[in-house]
């Protein structure tokens, strides 16, 4: 079935209708696809023009980790079990 008539069959069961309460069904439906849709499309939209990572660190505060640290903690681990074994407990 196409679009078109998919539209006209709907328009059609929808002018056969005589109960108020469905025909508010229908326009509260109606009114969250769309609601549906602007959130998406804002969703979509980047917040920013430009990324700058110098700015994201800076607003973060972030700290890159110091390399003798970090293997120092991973050697205090002391994990002995295959990297594959590791991912499957993921």
């Amino acid at each position: 079935m196409s679009v078109e008539a998919l539209k006209l069959e709907i328009l059609n069961k929808i002018m056969a209708l005589q109960n108020t309460y469905d025909l508010k069904q229908i326009e509260a439906t109606l009114n969250a696809m769309e609601s549906d849709e602007d959130i998406l499309k804002r969703l979509s939209t980047p917040m920013r023009k430009v990324t700058d990572i110098a700015e994201l660190k800076k607003e973060q505060n972030w700290k890159p980790i110091n390399k003798d640290d970090f293997f120092g903690l991973v050697k205090e681990l002391d994990i002995q079990e295959p990297i594959e074994e590791l991912i499957e407990m993921i």
